[in-house]
This record gives C-alpha cells, structure tokens and sequence, in this order.
C-alpha cells in the first residue's frame, strides 16, 4: 500500500457510563461466511454458533480449532486475574483487544471474497480509540475502499482511491445521523444517549486479503503498518477468503504484536 498519510493522531476518549460491547465471542469464517462464536456457544454441550440471520452448526474441525485457542486464552487470562486477586488490584483487560460489529467484519470478508480469484484488495478501518477503567480499546465501527490497483500478491490504493477514501470520512463525520456506538440518533454532532462526538472518527487501521496465501503480515505489510499506522491501538485486518482464516494485529508502543478481535451483534 502506498500513498499520503491520511491518518490523525489518536486520542483516547472518555465517554461515562460507555460499555465494552458484551455477548459477542470470537468471529470464526465458516462456509457460509462469518459467524460469531458466543460464549454461551462455546459453553455448550451442542457447538451451536450465531450467525447474522440464523443459528447454524458449526464444523467439528472448527469448533475444536477455535476451542483450543479460546482454552488458551482463558489460561493467560485466568492467571493474569489470580496475580491480580493475590494483590488485590483491578483485573486488566487484555489490551490488544478489537471490538468490531458482526455485520461490519462481513462486509470486510464479503469484499476480500469479490476478488479472491483474480488479485488482492484493501481497505481502511473507519473508528475510534477509547479508554476506560481496564485501559485503552478500538472500537471498529465501519470498512470502507476506494479504487485500488493489484495483482494476486500486490494492493494499493491508486490516487484517486485515496481522495474517495477521504470523500467517505468526510461523510461520516459530517452526515452520519446515527451513532455508530449505540444506534440512537445524532443531533449537533453528539449522540443523544452516550455523548459520542461523530466528529472524533478517524481511521484506526485497514485491512486487505491473502488470497490462497493465508493470514499473516508480509515484510510489506508490516512496513506498511510502520510507515502509516504507526499510532497506538491501530489495526491491521489480513483476510484469506480461500482459506476462510484472517489475522489481526495491532500497534502498541512502536511493536506490531497479533490482537484480540472481538466480534459482537448489533441492533
């Protein structure tokens, strides 16, 4: 990816009584596109997962795959939570955690998918960074593109790509008339229920597609990351619609390290 740099220096907003998103899990890329592993779904006995318009039944290999990953992470996080009873301190959250809604990630994968035979395609994460008692987070609240130009192991945005781009965020900020956060209408910038300020969305990362390639950040895209997603807490999406697997990763303190994304319904 080449072109100027379009994105700001982040803030870390402060919104009272704003909460993480809840009864989501992890976005697993099933046959039939994304589906959100519940935590109730992983409680199960029956591997049932919620997808964006009905239940359906995940793949064993699947279910297996992601509960081993999931056994893993509560590990980490079970201890981190016993280290902080025994000093009797606050639990923290995990900080590499991403917050996106479901039907926002399937727009991600849907694009990555139009493609996948012919040649790689990208995009940019329209967003925010906000911070509460656990710490800082990324709240992804949409995708968005522009014309690109690529071949099978190559993306970039061509010029004209870069100002629809900009077009688009302009738009967001200026003619949004819904929260992207709660759903409740906007009037005179702010969201009547929880205060957020539409005019603080920026770009909190991008995203583009492997195709066939797998899900990891080549010497290109971590230069990429270095060269215009260098600001804390932003993201990097890697997407292989062939092999229904993607990657996340995130900046933090000049380190690119994989993050947590958490997938959530709306509505």
């Amino acid at each position: 990816m080449s072109g100027p740099r379009i994105v700001s220096t982040h803030s870390q907003n402060e919104i009272k009584d704003l909460k993480r998103p809840s009864g989501g899990g992890q976005i697993y890329l099933g046959e039939n596109g994304p589906i959100l592993l519940t935590n109730t779904a992983m409680n199960a006995s029956t591997p049932w997962c919620v997808s964006g318009t009905s239940t359906v039944i995940c793949s064993i290999k699947g279910w297996l795959s992601h509960l081993v990953e999931s056994v893993v992470r509560l590990k980490t996080e079970y201890l981190s939570l016993i280290a902080c009873w025994l000093s009797r301190s606050e639990p923290l959250i995990n900080p590499g955690l991403v917050y996106i809604p479901l039907d926002e990630f399937c727009k991600i994968h849907k694009h990555c998918e139009t493609l996948a035979l012919e040649r790689e395609v990208i995009g940019l994460l329209l967003g925010d960074t906000f911070r509460d008692r656990y710490g800082p987070y990324t709240r992804i609240f949409t995708p968005i593109t522009g014309k690109s130009s690529g071949s099978a192991v190559h993306v970039q945005f061509d010029r004209e790509g870069i100002a629809e781009l900009m077009a688009q965020l302009h738009e967001f900020q200026n003619e949004s008339s819904i929260c992207p956060i709660d759903k409740q209408t906007i009037s005179d910038r702010r969201c009547s229920n929880c205060g957020y300020d539409i005019k603080n969305t920026k770009m909190v990362g991008w995203y583009h597609s492997h195709p066939g390639h797998g899900a990891f950040m080549s010497v290109t895209d971590i230069r990429t990351q270095e060269q215009y997603f260098n600001f804390d807490h932003l993201v990097a999406i890697v997407d292989d619609p062939l092999r229904r697997e993607y990657g996340v990763w995130q900046s933090t303190n000049g380190e690119i390290s994989k993050a947590v994304l958490y997938g959530f319904k709306t509505g």
